[in-house]
């Protein structure tokens, strides 16, 4: 965007559109502040079916009223593909911030994960580089591939002569958390049906009604 997960703005508009039928709200990350770190652990799915994580294409659009909705796709839409889908639900695709064209596509990847600061199950939903690159990299090594639902990760926001960058870190898991990670993640997963690929058709991954 580039940012970790959505300005103010979308971020409100996103939880207005995230609603079930039964007016469920449904929790995202929030915006991160500068040079405050924030301590998150990854879930992972009882159901081996469901991923941990997906990838993600997300253009956004303006409603008739100009409140702005994400639009995500499982694979990198084309043109027609992004204008079917904004014609379908009544969307105007804003240009890019030059006035030069539309606004660009961009790559995401979401996760479930356990967020220490609001101590309660979210969905990090993020297109900041900096930020899903440094996960996908710490799952990469030797020492985490097999222990990335075991240990903890520090992300810091941090402005560098006017360059906003990103770091990702791994740290053990905090004392006593995995039993508490553990009854909040069961609780979510008993209350729905969670599953992460529902944000592809703008549905609610923490239950299909």
């Amino acid at each position: 965007m580039p940012r970790l997960l959505y300005t103010p703005e979308q971020e409100q508009q996103i939880k207005s559109d995230s609603k079930s039928s039964s007016g469920a709200y449904t929790p995202y990350m929030s915006t991160l502040e500068f040079d405050s770190p924030y301590r998150i652990a990854l879930v992972a799915p009882e159901d081996v079916q469901v991923p941990t994580s997906i990838v993600f294409y997300e253009a956004w659009g303006v409603k008739p009223d100009g409140k702005k909705s994400p639009q995500r796709f499982e694979t990198e839409p084309t043109q027609a593909e992004i204008e079917e889908r904004f014609n379908e639900l009544i969307l105007i695709r804003p240009e890019n911030r030059y006035g030069e064209g539309p606004d660009p596509v961009r790559k995401g990847i979401a996760y479930s994960i356990w967020n220490y600061q609001t101590s309660q199950i979210e969905v990090l939903s993020t297109t900041t580089f900096g930020v899903w690159n440094g996960i996908t990299e710490i799952s990469a090594l030797e020492d985490y591939r097999s222990k990335m639902f075991d240990i903890d990760l520090t992300i810091v926001k941090t402005n560098n002569g006017g360059k906003t960058s990103y770091k990702v870190n791994a740290v053990p898991r905090r004392e006593g958390a995995t039993d508490i990670i553990a009854a909040a993640w069961d609780t979510v997963q008993r209350s729905g049906d969670f599953d992460l690929r529902r944000l592809y058709t703008g549905g609610n991954p923490y239950s299909a009604k």
